[in-house]
């Protein structure tokens, strides 16, 4: 599965509470405002930064893992940053 977002800011500016939040919900990033990975509940997915688009990338996705839901926690969790 592959996913592009675009970010309603820099990602310089978001990455610190994004890594924050994560923390609190379980969730393992590796990386830095370029690439990396996030582990949640033992699945990875590799993630690209260029400017304001991230690009998340996993072989194996678990089958209650669908595009569409992860695309609304996305849009849920940015909603209130633009």
């Amino acid at each position: 599965m592959k996913i592009t977002v675009e970010l309603p800011d820099d990602i310089s500016v978001l990455f610190p509470e994004a890594k924050k939040l994560a923390a609190e919900h379980g969730v393992v990033i590796d990386g830095d405002t370029r690439e990396g990975s996030f582990t949640i509940k033992g699945f990875r997915a590799a993630y690209t930064v260029s400017g304001r688009t991230v690009t998340a990338f996993a072989g194996k996705v678990p089958p209650f893992l669908t595009e569409k839901k992860i695309r609304e926690e996305i849009e849920k969790y940015f909603k209130g940053k633009r």
